[in-house]
């Protein structure tokens, strides 16, 4: 057998079944089914009515289990996020300094900034719930050399706007 993964859209209710807590499951065709709470909490994550391009920080709370934000002696600041998923991320700031900037607003500013880039990876996932795959993807051309630096090219972090 070969491995697979998937996200779906569901909507849902508690609802208590035979003394266990869980939840009431209905899918986008209509199925219903049931789940146990701890069961649907490690599967899925509450979203906002509307989502819109502009972050939700208290969804991104939400998903973050540890942040931490260490300032280094090389004048930087390192945030680390780890995620519900269990993935980490990490933002390194460099302020040469930046005037008027005490240590608690750079601390303040990187770790929002790594915030940010949570937030595309949950558009991501959640244009992923909603739309699914397209079955199409050997219609499409394939990435260049170019492209594909560009991706993995760091961002710079500066002074905040």
């Amino acid at each position: 057998m070969k491995t697979y993964i998937g996200v779906k859209q569901v909507m849902a209710e508690e609802d208590e079944r035979d003394g266990q807590p869980g939840y009431k499951v209905v899918y986008p065709d209509g199925y219903e089914s049931w789940s146990p709470k701890e069961v649907f909490d490690r599967a899925y994550l509450e979203m906002p009515e509307n989502m819109t391009s502009e972050p939700n920080y208290e969804m991104i709370n939400n998903f973050i289990s540890v942040a931490t934000v260490v300032d280094r002696e090389d004048n930087t600041i390192l945030a680390t996020l780890i995620l519900r998923s269990g993935f980490e991320q990490q933002a390194l700031g460099g302020y040469d300094p930046i005037d008027g900037m005490t240590d608690d607003e750079k601390a303040d500013y990187i770790l929002i900034k790594s915030k940010e880039i949570i937030w595309d990876y949950l558009k991501f996932v959640h244009q992923w719930a909603v739309k699914g795959l397209s079955p199409v993807y050997g219609q499409l051309e394939p990435m260049t050399k170019k492209d594909f630096d560009l991706l993995l090219a760091p961002v710079p972090i500066g002074k905040p706007s």
